[in-house]
């Protein structure tokens, strides 16, 4: 697509005319796509505040950390994010499916089902949080978790134990503390967490600033970065719940079995695409550590963190249109689905390529300097990177059209065989290729089995339900 074409698209003005904090009246077509738009990008533009924060606070920490806990220590701790990728998917998948049933009960004015929805959706997340922090240290006396990240080597194995431990806890608490940003995300008010998500990484950085220069131990740093933000995340939720929308305000007696029930049946297909994507996208850092050990981990770690920057902006755009194509499918307002799905489409490519165009020319001697001469990555290893953030930046729009429209059994599929695959694939090329063979097995994939069958099926969606929804309308 040619970049007129792009512009073509996104149609600047009507985003300007869009970029308002009046609402906007919903009783016509047009005034409901302009409301949609207007959410999105009041979130568009108050989540690179919150990017911003977190990026800021990450080109300060990395150096300091890695330099007085060293590549393998680090390693050590950045290898815990991939059993984060496997625990945030442990309340069972419903807060995502929270999310459509809250957005399509305000569509339809039903604030009382909402209510009951977040109050069984709660009092669910509340048990399975007990569960977690009970179960999972019964669980640590029979399977050694350092072993399975592949970390049992390092000499002080007590410290990644325990840290391991704080990890989880602190993770199991925040399973219904951060409800409330699913939430906000369901009214499309997900510029209003954002600010409070903005406050939390602030907070953390801080902490760890204070940690690392006091060359605090791996658990410390595990309970800064899981506790500290878990304030604001409550702060959130009871400013929301007592002077924004008192009305949805959660209680025991709110609890329905009935809703419960029908949220759980939905939200385990989320649960299930969650451990997919896991599987698929987050195994790398626990196969490198078994092949190649746990320094290889802190190298590509490293410069997969340099390069999260660009699907972290990405997806302050990208998130706010589950609830956008929700509301759009509910209210049966047809012709805005595609036009915002390119729109989408063409934003993320902007946003995708620019960064990645320039990590990849100075990512090696920024890498250097900012980790002091302790990480130097290979240039492939760069450019796979670079090349996986457009491609998967392109791709997520499609994901939040069929998240709203509910088909997920077809990106469960996809994931689950694009997770065999790549697992197989980096098994095979690791030992003779290094790290660079793990991005690029894990981007052609991607690109074959992702994103090439996304394509087609979202051309099919739209000729089965969009184009005769037009006619009607």
């Amino acid at each position: 697509m040619t970049s007129a074409g792009i512009l073509q698209i996104l149609d600047w003005r009507q985003v300007r005319s869009a970029l308002t904090l009046r609402p906007v009246d919903v009783s016509l077509p047009a005034g409901r796509s302009r409301e949609r738009y207007r959410k999105v990008l009041l979130s568009a533009v108050t989540g690179p505040m919150t990017g911003a924060s977190g990026l800021l606070a990450f080109l300060i920490t990395v150096p300091l950390t890695v330099h007085y806990l060293g590549p393998e220590r680090y390693g050590a701790w950045m290898s815990l994010s991939s059993l984060m990728a496997f625990l945030r998917f442990s309340d069972l998948g419903l807060g995502n499916g929270l999310v459509g049933a809250v957005s399509q009960a305000e569509g339809r004015g039903d604030s009382g089902y909402a209510q009951r929805a977040i109050s069984s959706v709660l009092v669910c997340l509340c048990g399975i949080a007990i569960l977690v922090l009970v179960g999972f240290p019964i669980s640590a006396r029979g399977i050694h978790w350092d072993a399975v990240l592949g970390l049992a080597q390092l000499k002080d194995r007590a410290e990644i134990q325990t840290a391991i431990l704080v990890f989880v806890a602190l993770y199991a608490i925040g399973i219904p503390v951060n409800l409330g940003q699913q939430v906000q995300r369901a009214l499309q008010q997900g510029y209003i967490s954002n600010l409070w998500t903005t406050l939390g990484s602030l907070l953390s950085f801080a902490g760890i600033y204070f940690a690392a220069t006091h060359h605090a131990r791996i658990p410390w740093l595990v309970a800064i970065i899981g506790g500290v933000p878990l304030i604001p995340a409550l702060a959130n939720s009871i400013v929301l719940y007592t002077l924004q929308r008192p009305d949805l305000r959660p209680s025991v007696n709110g609890f329905d079995k009935e809703i419960g029930r029908d949220l759980l049946q939905k939200g385990m297909l989320f649960f299930g695409l969650g451990i997919a994507g896991a599987l698929a996208y987050d195994s790398q850092n626990i196969l490198i550590a078994h092949i190649l050990g746990p320094a290889a981990v802190g190298v590509y770690a490293v410069v997969q963190r340099l390069f999260s920057a660009i699907p972290m902006l990405v997806a302050y755009v990208t998130m706010p249109l589950w609830p956008a194509f929700g509301d759009a499918l509910g209210r049966g307002d047809w012709q805005w689905i595609p036009r915002a799905l390119k729109r989408a489409m063409a934003v993320n490519a902007l946003m995708a390529t620019v960064p990645a165009i320039l990590f990849t020319l100075f990512g090696r001697p920024i890498l250097l300097h900012w980790t002091h001469g302790a990480i130097v990555a290979p240039g492939w290893l760069i450019a796979g990177f670079a090349v996986w953030s457009i491609t998967s930046a392109v791709s997520a729009p499609i994901s939040m059209l069929l998240n709203a429209a509910h088909v997920l059994w077809f990106q469960i599929n996809t994931c689950i065989l694009y997770g065999l695959l790549t697992i197989g694939c980096i098994l095979r090329v690791l030992p003779t290729t290094g790290l660079s063979g793990a991005v690029w097995s894990m981007t052609v994939l991607y690109i074959a089995v992702v994103l090439g069958p996304g394509l087609i099926y979202v051309g099919m969606f739209f000729r089965r339900h969009v184009a005769p929804g037009a006619a009607q309308a």
